[in-house]
């Protein structure tokens, strides 16, 4: 049963992604301040400096073979398939105790099942922290600590 919820989850991305793909991208969100260039975050044991705009990038277009973060999440707080991720940096470190906004966005992506938020269902694909690079990952949460 598992492994049927996760194929649908990949067909769905899949088609989803595909047909997304055709369309015109949207313009850059505009952030209400501007955004930093780096973050400095620690990702896999070393600390790297994550660069927004490579986050940005990696957010709306994806990482081969993965599907982009805005497939399935908004800038915003509006619910898509998963929860919206606007002020994300001002709840973030306040979700799990003991773990700051980064680490908690960090584990976010490379262990999705380690917390799920009331409402929402444990349907994110564990693969990220595989697939994406420390790098990948640091410029990721570069640029979801700049959302309003």
């Amino acid at each position: 049963m598992r492994i049927a919820k996760w194929m649908t989850l990949l067909i769905f991305t899949i088609i989803v992604t595909a047909c997304s793909s055709k369309q015109q991208s949207a313009p850059t969100d505009s952030l209400s301040t501007p955004a930093p260039a780096n973050d400095t975050s620690t990702v896999g044991g070393k600390s790297l400096e994550g660069n927004v705009d490579r986050g940005a990038a990696l957010f709306k277009t994806g990482h081969d073979p993965l599907p982009a973060c805005s497939t399935c999440h908004s800038t915003g707080h509006d619910k898509i398939v998963g929860p919206g991720l606007g002020g994300l940096s001002v709840v973030a470190g306040q979700r799990v105790p003991g773990q700051s906004a980064t680490d908690y966005i960090q584990n976010s992506i490379i262990n999705p099942s380690a917390y799920i938020r009331p409402g929402f269902e444990n349907i994110m694909p564990p693969i990220f922290g595989t697939v994406l690079s420390d790098q990948d990952i640091a410029d990721l949460i570069a640029y979801l600590m700049t959302l309003p």
